[in-house]
């Protein structure tokens, strides 16, 4: 696998790129959805304030913030559940909007669309990236072609096509983790990853399972040794937390944060929603996700097992 970007240099690829460039125009709905609203609500209200960044946060726990749209309002909460959402919406705006403003053009609607657009273009590279992750693994074109085509487009993760959901960033900063072998970019993915969501750190995880030894289940100095860059990363995230709790003056920002994500406490609503989350005709994932759930039975491993853990846990 590759070390660096270079691929994306090559002369086929560059033409998958402009490829993928013209389909994302077709795929996308030409709206954002409600999460990105609040996104682009975020970004477009430090665009209009006058301060630094910690006085943006102070402004974002006050009555004071401008919304762009009011259906769905953003919070200093944004800023931690959707980090990553936000740099990568925030580069397109400010770089969308200079452009605009070079041509003596002031539009949002054209801001706003290159932002919900990109989302649509991560997830047509995401298949190419998956194609290229298969043909590493000894796939030929026509089989690695298939797969990715009824994987993306026959599951329901044709859903991340619309342009409306962050999961097209993650899926994409997942497959390039699995894509790229440099440690230090690997961490930046990571750590991208974890400020998307932080339960991503599971999927690290479960991407590094088939590197680690199965001595004591899991449980060995050597497993420690090699996880170390994932303690780093969510030490890392800690860190980041705890100062931005710190500069808001709230001490309860980390626990109202989580309570915040509506947590279910009662046992029998867990098992139920459990339940239903896996096996509810035509939403569980046993039905929408049947294809890559018989891949996972046709390819089961001894990791396969621990890897199916993470995923209960993260689910």
């Amino acid at each position: 696998m590759k070390n660096n970007f270079s691929f994306f240099l090559k002369k086929s690829n560059f033409s998958y790129f402009l490829f993928a460039f013209a389909i994302s125009l077709i795929l996308f709905r030409g709206r954002l959805g409600s999460d990105d609203l609040e996104v682009f609500n975020y970004v477009n209200d430090f665009h209009q304030f006058e301060g630094s960044f910690f006085e943006f946060f102070y402004h974002l726990s006050t009555d004071q913030k401008i919304f762009f749209d009011s259906t769905q309002k953003h919070t200093y909460y944004t800023t931690l559940h959707r980090l990553t959402w936000i740099i990568q919406t925030g580069i397109i705006y400010f770089f969308t909007n200079e452009a605009l403003s070079l041509l003596g053009i002031k539009n949002l609607f054209i801001v706003q669309y290159a932002s919900g657009y990109a989302l649509t273009f991560y997830s047509v590279i995401s298949i190419f990236l998956f194609n290229k992750i298969l043909q590493e693994k000894d796939l030929n074109k026509t089989q690695s072609t298939y797969l990715s085509i009824v994987f993306f487009f026959g599951t329901s993760l044709i859903f991340i096509l619309t342009g409306q959901y962050i999961e097209s960033l993650s899926i994409l900063l997942i497959l390039s983790y699995i894509y790229f072998t440099n440690t230090y970019l690997r961490f930046v993915l990571g750590l991208l990853l974890l400020f998307t969501k932080p339960f991503y750190i599971l999927v690290i995880f479960g991407l590094r399972v088939n590197q680690l030894n199965s001595k004591n289940f899991y449980l060995n100095y050597s497993n420690i040794k090699a996880s170390k860059d994932l303690f780093l990363l969510a030490c890392v995230y800690l860190i980041f937390f705890l100062l931005l709790s710190n500069s808001l003056g709230n001490r309860d920002f980390i626990l109202s944060y989580f309570s915040l994500q509506g947590p279910t406490f009662d046992f029998f609503t867990f098992l139920k929603n459990l339940n239903n989350f896996y096996f509810a005709p035509g939403a569980g994932v046993i039905f929408s996700l049947l294809i890559p759930v018989s891949l996972i039975i046709l390819g089961f491993k001894k990791e396969t097992f621990i890897k199916i853990i993470i995923i209960f846990l993260y689910l």
